[in-house]
C-alpha cells in the first residue's frame, strides 16, 4: 500500500487509532471478502465488518475484541472520513436503484 493515501490520528480512549485510506485493490478485496459467521463482527455496524476495521486501522483484531461498540463506532467514523468515496459507493449499492 502507498504511503501517500490520507490517514487520521485519532485518540479513542487511552489508545491511538490511526485510520487509513484503502487502496483501490484493497477496496475492491473487502467487497468480495465472505462473511464471518459471527453476527456480531460481520452486523455491529452497518457499513464495515469488525475484521475489516484491522486493514482500515493499526488495530488488531484483539484490540477490537476488547473495545466498547462506542469506541468502535468512533474509529469506523475516523475510516468514513479517511475514506468517503469508499462508503459513498456503499451507500450507494445499499439503495434500491431509483425507478425512471
Amino acid at each position: 500500500m502507498s504511503d501517500m493515501g490520507k490517514s487520521k490520528v485519532m485518540m479513542v480512549g487511552a489508545r491511538e487509532v490511526i485510520c487509513r485510506e484503502l487502496t483501490v485493490a484493497a477496496a475492491r478485496n473487502l467487497l468480495q471478502s465472505e462473511n464471518s459467521g459471527d453476527l456480531v463482527k460481520d452486523a455491529l455496524f452497518l457499513d464495515v465488518r469488525l475484521d475489516e476495521l484491522v486493514l482500515f486501522t493499526n488495530l488488531t483484531s484483539a484490540d477490537i475484541s476488547d473495545m466498547y461498540p462506542s469506541e468502535l463506532a468512533l474509529v469506523v467514523e475516523g475510516c468514513r472520513a479517511v475514506n468517503p468515496d469508499f462508503f459513498a459507493m456503499l451507500d450507494r449499492l445499499s439503495k434500491p436503484a431509483a425507478r425512471v
